[in-house]
């Protein structure tokens, strides 16, 4: 996997599943000045601005505060860039939820992703294979506060990886009954208190658009979530990823 992680110009993800597979506990400095830290868990004694690669979503994520006019609640461990089409491509494969009758029949199949470039942030899916995806890994969705609070924390570069022009990302919240939300750049650039636009915003449960991806996030204060079998809105997982 380091190899394949290279092979793609994932450098630095493959020096941090090196390290997380030789045991290694201690941070390595990164040319930012922040430290990178790797393990099946999210480090104790990091601090805002440090990095956390997690050898099991094989994702590394930065640890943000909340700004002084969001919720403590709100700071927590932030994915660097959207889900991409490989690591979606994976989750479909091992990935197993407790169907039912309504479920539509594309959900979580993996032919739905052939052809695309595995790099490239998986876009077109449903909101609730995004949680699906996001719970199997014992964590959330990233969600408009998180973003808020990215933005007055992260440098511009950092920005641009975690939410590129033309992308938007699911919110992990029910928007409102049957509804569901996707929080882009530009309404991030505008703020989220205009009631108005609110019907404006909102999206069909069962909605896919192809600009539209995701990007998880584990919340500071509670952690990765432990349950043994977690729920997305209408489906039980069958299984989880094992840490």
């Amino acid at each position: 996997m380091v190899g394949a992680l290279e092979g793609v110009g994932l450098t630095d993800e493959a020096q941090a599943l090196r390290a997380a597979a030789s045991g290694a506990t201690a941070p390595r400095e990164t040319g930012s000045g922040a430290r990178i830290f790797a393990g099946r868990l999210p480090p104790a004694d990091a601090g805002n601005g440090d990095l956390w690669f997690d050898p099991v979503e094989l994702t590394t994520m930065v640890l943000v505060p909340a700004s002084a006019d969001l919720s403590p609640d709100v700071a927590g461990w932030l994915a660097l860039r959207p889900c991409a089409v490989w690591q979606l491509r994976t989750f479909m494969r091992v990935g197993k939820v407790v169907r039912a009758p309504s479920t539509p029949k594309a959900y979580l199949d993996p032919r739905r992703l052939e052809g695309l470039p595995g790099r490239a942030p998986a876009t077109g899916l449903w909101h609730d294979e995004a949680i699906a995806y996001a719970h199997w890994f014992g964590k959330t969705l990233a969600g408009r506060f998180h973003l808020e609070a990215a933005v007055a924390f992260l440098s511009p570069v950092q920005l641009d990886a975690i939410l590129p022009e033309g992308l938007s990302l699911w919110d992990g919240a029910e928007y409102s009954e049957g509804k569901r939300e996707a929080v882009s750049r530009a309404q991030l650039a505008a703020g989220g208190d205009d009631d108005d636009n609110d019907d404006d915003d909102a999206l069909g449960e069962w909605a896919r658009r192809p600009d539209i991806g995701f990007a998880t996030f584990v919340r500071t204060r509670s952690g990765l979530m432990t349950e043994p079998k977690r729920r997305t809105y209408f489906f039980d997982l069958d299984g989880v990823a094992p840490r």
